[in-house]
């Protein structure tokens, strides 16, 4: 037979309790699980990427020094990540003199030998003066730069840099001074809004 009130289970004196009114609130503590969950995972692999240092563009310049001349006089400055490279140009058994001096006190300078990025002088150990005997010819950098410490806090340094050249003082057979048009000259990027370039003799 037909029951006259298909819901006559509405009237029950102790009715089922719904099985979505139970799983509601177990479900809406996975949901709130999992999105909690999704929130570390998208915060774990992001952050690197947050508390990466910004990386600025460096500024880098091509110097001549006459070989036995007056030295040659660099300023500028430089803020945060960012670095300032002078080029130049030397003979093996040339000797190099680079001294500088700073507004910051973890400024320091680097030279690197042609072709090398292990430093033939490292400044943050030796001191900010550099003289030497130049090993082989090339090209040569002198790096200024600020130290992680100094540099994270995005501080700002003005230096002064003075780059001296002598002649060759012990030659090989057939070794002569490197003319400075002999000198090879690249084009360069330069960064001109973070590292004004005003040097002068």
């Amino acid at each position: 037979a037909k029951t006259l009130f298909p819901y006559t289970t509405l009237f029950r004196s102790n009715p089922e309790p719904d099985t979505e009114d139970i799983c509601m609130p177990a479900c809406r503590r996975l949901q709130t699980m999992s999105l909690y969950g999704l929130f570390l995972a998208l915060l774990t692999v992001s952050s690197p990427l947050l508390l990466a240092a910004p990386q600025a563009a460096p500024h880098i310049e091509n110097v001549t020094i006459a070989p036995g001349g007056p030295a040659l006089h660099l300023h500028g400055t430089i803020k945060g990540y960012a670095y300032a490279d002078y080029l130049l140009c030397a003979r093996q058994g040339q000797q190099m003199t680079v001294s500088l001096r700073a507004s910051n006190s973890s400024t320091y300078f680097n030279v690197l030998p042609p072709g090398e990025q292990e430093a033939l002088f490292n400044g943050s150990v030796s001191g900010d003066r550099f003289h030497g005997l130049l090993p082989q010819d090339g090209v040569y950098t002198v790096r200024v730069y600020l130290m992680r410490n100094a540099a994270r806090r995005n501080a700002v340094t003005r230096y002064r840099l003075a780059l001296e050249l002598t002649k060759i003082t012990v030659r090989q057979p057939g070794q002569k001074d490197m003319a400075p048009e002999s000198c090879p000259q690249t084009a360069l990027p330069v960064l001109p809004d973070e590292l004004p370039s005003r040097n002068a003799r």
